[in-house]
């Protein structure tokens, strides 16, 4: 085998390697999306429920709404670490917090469906503001930027690689001869 056809071999590997790593990264970043997504939907009826709930005290609320807003910031946070950019907007999830819950909004059913409108206005323009950043992440982008960005440790690793192997290869050479 010459020199050549291992460059061309080991091109090949690389570029299958990329093709196979982006598109890993390219699905596990639309399921995590999708995750926050349908969780997001799902919040202002999970918080009709919780307010529905017979003798519920106003403390608990609000540890309820803590609680699914510290999930919504740890699935954000490790979406936007996996996808090397902001996708979802984490300083709006305050704006979750932000609903105002009173104890005299407990026995209120039209305070409760206002608290539902806002809960949804809210999540809603969360979901939105996700979907345009993911959009413009995995269909606006620039093919060179993207592999230099996203896979610049790689890339180093197959430089040094490559020469590693070139070197080698001539000190073979040589010690053959």
């Amino acid at each position: 085998m010459t020199s050549l056809q291992i460059m061309v071999q080991i091109f090949t590997w690389l570029f299958l390697y990329t093709l196979h790593s982006r598109t890993l990264r390219r699905s596990e970043i639309s399921r995590l999306k999708e995750q926050i997504v349908e969780s997001l939907s799902k919040y202002p009826t999970w918080l009709m429920e919780i307010l529905e709930k017979p003798n519920i005290e106003i403390s608990d609320v609000d540890n309820y709404v803590a609680s699914a807003i510290a999930r919504f910031d740890f699935q954000s946070t490790n979406l936007n670490c996996y996808a090397k950019c902001q996708i979802f907007p984490i300083e709006n999830l305050a704006k979750l917090g932000g609903i105002e819950i009173k104890e005299n909004h407990l026995s209120s059913t039209p305070d409760k469906k206002n608290i539902e409108k806002q809960a949804f206005n809210i999540t809603s323009d969360l979901i939105e503001e996700t979907e345009i950043s993911y959009a413009k992440k995995m269909h606006n982008e620039n093919t060179i930027r993207m592999l230099t960005n996203e896979y610049m440790p790689e890339i180093k690793g197959v430089i040094c690689t490559l020469l590693i192997l070139h070197m080698s290869y001539s000190l073979i050479k040589i010690l053959v001869i």
